[in-house]
């Protein structure tokens, strides 16, 4: 058995603080998102891309950040709205 110490600020955590320390992870990770996107966008612009397979790997990676990013924003937008 796992035994895991809580503090009473651990405990009794007020819903408001989790929703801003929610915020808080989320507004880091559009951060993170952008960061890469921007990365791959001069990867694909002044890189040395190999073969085709390595220019429809990185599209589809930022395909994927895209839709991320979306999908973030929106829960975003209804945890604001909430308050």
């Amino acid at each position: 058995r796992r035994y895991v110490k809580y503090n009473k600020e651990t405990i009794n955590t007020p819903k408001k603080k989790k929703v801003m320390d929610g915020l808080y992870i989320s507004e880091k990770l559009l951060k993170i998102i952008k960061s890469r996107t921007e990365s791959i966008k001069d990867t694909l612009a002044h890189g040395a891309i190999k073969d085709f397979d390595s220019f429809k790997e990185l599209r589809a990676k930022l395909n994927e950040l895209a839709y991320i990013e979306q999908e973030l924003k929106s829960l975003l937008e209804g945890v604001k709205e909430d308050d």
